[in-house]
């Protein structure tokens, strides 16, 4: 988990951090669950968070449940979601996250970094915002940095990273 003298370096960075951004968060991404989340990341990738809350506001009506968005036709799901920039391939990656997330995680969104930076569509900015949110990073802004740094004691995935 990487030597004590970076541990510590790690705890004053993140204390550094509450200092100046504070331990509160909230994500301006609308949604009712963990998956909903995890698509309202997708799509937020070069969207702004109130472009991507009209879409979902209908998408998630359209498709709710992970098993029906996990069965959506792409072409349909394209322009279910084209105001959001990028289209083809947000709809190719939610698609084929929800598949994944039904195949590989029972239909549960994981809660460590590592496998949800293997999900398509996501990556290390989607998780950030994704680990941001209360009930993910335990409301802590710098919730997925934490885990990255190997801080959060509940993970692994950031061991002998700094």
């Amino acid at each position: 988990m990487g030597s004590r003298k970076e541990q510590e370096r790690i705890q004053e960075i993140l204390k550094r951090l509450d200092q100046v951004y504070g331990t509160e968060s909230k994500t301006y991404l609308e949604h009712e669950n963990a998956w909903q989340l995890l698509v309202a990341t997708i799509l937020s990738a070069q969207c702004t968070d109130a472009r991507v809350n009209l879409v979902t506001k209908d998408l998630f009506r359209k498709y709710d449940s992970l098993e029906k968005l996990a069965a959506a036709r792409q072409e349909e799901l394209e322009q279910d979601i084209f105001t959001t920039g990028f289209y083809h391939n947000k709809a190719k990656n939610i698609i084929a996250c929800a598949k994944a997330l039904l195949e590989r995680h029972g239909g549960e969104v994981p809660s460590d970094m590592e496998s949800l930076t293997a999900l398509p569509g996501d990556r290390q900015c989607g998780t950030g915002e994704y680990f941001r949110h209360p009930q993910r990073g335990g409301g802590h802004p710098c919730g997925a940095y934490r885990q990255a740094a190997g801080a959060d004691p509940e993970s692994r995935s950031g061991e002998g990273r700094v």
